[in-house]
């Protein structure tokens, strides 16, 4: 299936980034994704104009995209403005804090659980809490979680479009 294919393609993506790259990479896969999302919820979306991200975000939400979603994926989108228009911008702690705060309580132990498992599963030296990871590490918890919420929504979209 093209998720899990994509996924392995992302994660390869943001493993062999710096800062700069990562936030970008990052901002790219997501807002394919959430084209993917529009072009499901959408029966004709061919005839919408060009859309910014914002808008798009704003248009997932009024399609149905649960609105908890729209402030990190507003906050990821201001993150990599700040990166692709200042030229000395760094993926700082605060930074990554500062995603991780758009997220609801809910959710932010869903990523630091995850990483958990991982950590336990795959690399028991990587350090034994989320917060103790460097700001770059974090980021990407954070984007494959909004990864896989995302491929979660496409594929509700789909099954109801074949419904």
């Amino acid at each position: 299936m093209q998720p899990r294919t994509l996924k392995a393609e992302f994660l390869n993506a943001l493993f062999g980034e710096d800062d700069l790259g990562v936030v970008v990479r990052t901002h790219i896969y997501i807002e394919s994704s959430i084209n993917t999302l529009l072009d499901l919820l959408i029966p004709f979306p061919s005839e919408l104009p060009r859309l910014r991200y914002e808008q798009k975000l704003r248009l997932c939400c009024a399609m149905g995209m649960h609105k908890s979603l729209f402030a990190p994926l507003k906050e990821l989108g201001d993150l990599r403005n700040a990166f692709a228009h200042k030229i000395n911008a760094q993926l700082s702690a605060e930074s990554v804090a500062k995603l991780l705060r758009s997220v609801s309580q809910d959710d932010r132990q869903a990523i630091i659980r995850t990483y958990s498992t991982t950590r336990r599963d795959a690399d028991p030296t990587l350090p034994s809490e989320f917060s103790e990871l460097e700001p770059k590490s974090q980021l990407i918890g954070f984007a494959l979680w909004l990864n896989a919420t995302l491929d979660v929504l496409q594929d509700d979209a789909r099954q109801r479009r074949s419904a």
